[in-house]
């Protein structure tokens, strides 16, 4: 797949910034005119490197942003990101399959923990994945902000998965 996004006469290019203005806004994301013939669309996830409860607590419907183009989704549309056009912005690490790392824990749902683990974005540790033991509820295991240490399986269309599950929960840093 090509890293230009082609429109009339104008060119996208993979990696760059823009100047847009929010023009639609849904619970995963913001849909942003940054001057070529499609919309660019900002995943929620891409929009402030801190977790938002949702898409309306940080932008507004014609509010002028920043972009940076990621790239094309499956369906040929522009992928854009907010976080990743600062300055600033320092990507965060990679994951590595089987390394373990520090994290903390920043929500609890029924079937697991979102925990922020140091990388581009929070993984998940299944309610399975949480304990060799039977866990019947995260809850009763797990609180939001909680040190833990846990291990990266590997990445996911939904995202990070972890695991918890042999590994020592004490004091000492994760390697």
């Amino acid at each position: 797949m090509s890293n230009i996004y082609e429109t009339s006469n104008k060119m996208a290019k993979t990696g760059e910034a823009y100047k847009g203005k929010v023009v639609k806004i849904i619970p995963s994301g913001a849909f942003i005119d940054f001057g070529f013939e499609q919309d660019g669309f900002v995943h929620i996830g891409e929009i402030s490197e801190e977790r938002i409860p949702n898409v309306e607590s940080v932008l507004s419907m014609d509010q002028e942003v920043s972009v940076r183009m990621l790239g094309m989704n499956h369906k040929g549309k522009p992928k854009l990101s907010i976080k990743r056009a600062s300055s600033s912005y320092v990507p965060k690490e990679q994951p590595v399959e089987g390394k373990i790392y520090d994290g903390v824990v920043k929500s609890i749902h029924q079937f697991g923990a979102f925990v922020d683990f140091g990388c581009e974005s929070d993984g998940f540790v299944h309610v399975r994945e949480i304990a060799e033991e039977y866990v019947p509820s995260v809850e009763g295991v797990l609180s939001v902000n909680q040190k833990v240490k846990v291990k990266f399986l590997a990445a996911a269309s939904k995202g990070f998965q972890l695991t918890m599950k042999g590994i020592s929960q004490d004091d000492e840093p994760a390697s």
